[in-house]
């Protein structure tokens, strides 16, 4: 069995139900299964592997002879082919870069794209290819490979293309464009129904493959000539609705900085601050509307579902949904009273907002 084989298997066992998910063990176990995979003695460590690592390997030996073997033989060849290619493309790379994140501010660093909850994002040239790669928890880092995996082929998805668990590493395509949460009311694209159409084709598409997105704004790009696409997704292990995820998808797409800020603004410039609460509102509604109406026109079988699951939800009585589904109409109507009440034309402003609520309630909502 070559070394990559060796570390593939280790992998593979760490992430087994032998070895406690997200724990101490799983991490030491991942992050050192390229050192053990070099040896030719391997469970048996030498003089060089610190105290617990070896406690591990003693404790784990027996059932690890007994897994090795007998893993998917298709798991065991991309997780060695990964570890081939990572050595042999990226490894330099990185670890230059890790080594300059040892001494300086990671936000100092040329090609730093941010930080997220679970760690730092930079793009790296490499043979004249720009990639991202972002460093991270060990555990979590395994737990977020497993979406990547699956969505390896599916269109306007996040790409896996190499990882190191030795390094704390993962290496994936550059999505185009910018995060929508970049953009404020004013520079905010008016984004096209075409282009929303293919946002919920991206949807559909994720959950056929077992997917789910990840709601946050954040974790959604958007590029004038590719449209949208998704950073961040997870696998789809509760059974979440497909039209959960498409309805969800109002809160990114109708993202402000604005509403960070807006709150500063009530006692020093009262009229903006009333026009960024009635903007926010109208924006909201009428996204909804839109979304709506694009999955009635082109994606039936997803309306359906989504008047399936606002009629479950009217009638679960242990939520807070209960008796009124995906939307409150009465706290609707009421917002729009209140955001336009500051106005001088409030009662045309008020109906704006109205008018997108009973579209919403034409189409069988509510």
């Amino acid at each position: 069995m070559t070394q990559y084989n060796t570390q593939a298997q280790i992998e593979l066992f760490a992430d087994s139900g032998h070895v406690e998910r997200f724990s101490k063990e799983q991490d030491l176990l991942l992050q050192n299964a390229r050192r053990m995979s070099q040896l030719s003695t391997f469970p048996s460590l030498p003089n060089g592997f610190s105290n617990d690592l070896v406690g591990l390997v003693e404790k784990y030996q027996g059932s690890y002879r007994a897994f090795e073997g007998n893993a998917e033989p298709e798991q065991v060849r991309e997780r060695a082919d990964n570890a081939r290619f990572y050595e042999q493309k990226f490894e330099p790379e990185v670890r230059k870069l890790k080594s300059q994140l040892e001494d300086a501010d990671p936000k100092s660093i040329p090609g730093y794209l941010g930080r997220g909850s679970n760690g730092y994002a930079f793009g790296i040239e490499v043979d004249g290819q720009t990639y991202v790669v972002k460093f991270g928890r060990v555990g979590q880092m395994n737990f977020e490979l497993k979406p990547l995996r699956k969505g390896r082929g599916v269109s306007n998805l996040s790409q896996l293309v190499a990882y190191s668990f030795e390094d704390a590493a993962t290496v994936m395509e550059l999505l185009p464009g910018r995060n929508v949460t970049e953009y404020d009311s004013i520079t905010r694209p008016q984004y096209t129904d075409a282009e929303l159409e293919g946002l919920v084709g991206t949807i559909d598409r994720m959950h056929k493959h077992g997917l789910v997105s990840d709601p946050k704004a954040s974790n959604f790009m958007y590029d004038s000539e590719a449209g949208f696409s998704v950073l961040d997704y997870h696998v789809n292990e509760h059974g979440h609705s497909v039209a959960d995820s498409v309805i969800e998808l109002v809160h990114a797409l109708t993202y402000t900085t604005d509403g960070q800020s807006s709150w500063k603004l009530r006692d020093s410039d009262r009229a903006e601050y009333d026009r960024l609460n009635y903007d926010s509102a109208f924006q909201r509604i009428d996204m909804t509307s839109r979304l709506l109406h694009i999955m009635k026109g082109k994606f039936p079988e997803i309306f359906a579902e989504a008047l399936r699951r606002n009629e479950e939800m009217k009638a679960d009585t242990r939520s807070s949904s209960f008796e009124k589904g995906y939307f409150n109409k009465v706290r609707l109507l009421e917002s729009a009273e209140e955001y336009a009440k500051p106005f001088s034309d409030a009662p045309q402003s008020a109906e704006a907002i109205k008018s997108r609520v009973a579209d919403i309630e034409s189409l069988g909502f509510f």
